[in-house]
């Protein structure tokens, strides 16, 4: 496992150990739950958000305390950010950023292979024209 995997899977281990341990009871109740959600196929899913469904609505997530690199670069913003990441990360250059961004991206496709549960705080979501994004808490089946 490399080095973005480990610092992946150990992201998502210690959103299990905030959900469990402590600070989930605290807010469950504020909390929608979506069991049996899928990742759904979308050019914009990287390591850190993308496009679940779940009883037939479609959401744009972010995870809570996972930040990964980008996977390309389209835009203006998107060159700016990976210049931001290939410093915050210590890389060389932007293309072992989006290198690593893709990776992550691989990453999520398979640990979400099989259906989780979404949990979402309504409070965080925000609005860009039609598209719905939230950050999230995702729990995997025991």
């Amino acid at each position: 496992m490399n080095g973005l995997s480990k610092l992946l899977t150990r992201s998502l281990f210690l959103i299990a150990v905030l959900m469990f341990g402590g600070i989930f009871p605290l807010y469950a109740a504020d909390l929608q739950m979506f069991s049996n959600a899928r990742l759904m196929n979308n050019l914009a899913n990287d390591g850190d958000s993308f496009f679940v469904e779940s009883d037939g609505k479609s959401f744009h997530v972010r995870l809570y305390f996972v930040d990964s690199p980008e996977t390309s670069i389209s835009s203006k913003s998107d060159a700016r950010r990976v210049r931001e990441q290939t410093r915050y990360f210590g890389l060389s250059h932007a293309a072992r950023t989006i290198h690593f961004g893709n990776e992550a991206k691989t990453f999520v496709e398979r640990i979400f292979a099989k259906p989780f549960t979404v949990r979402i705080p309504a409070k965080t979501a925000t609005y860009s024209g039609n598209n719905f994004t939230t950050y999230t808490l995702i729990q995997f089946p025991c």
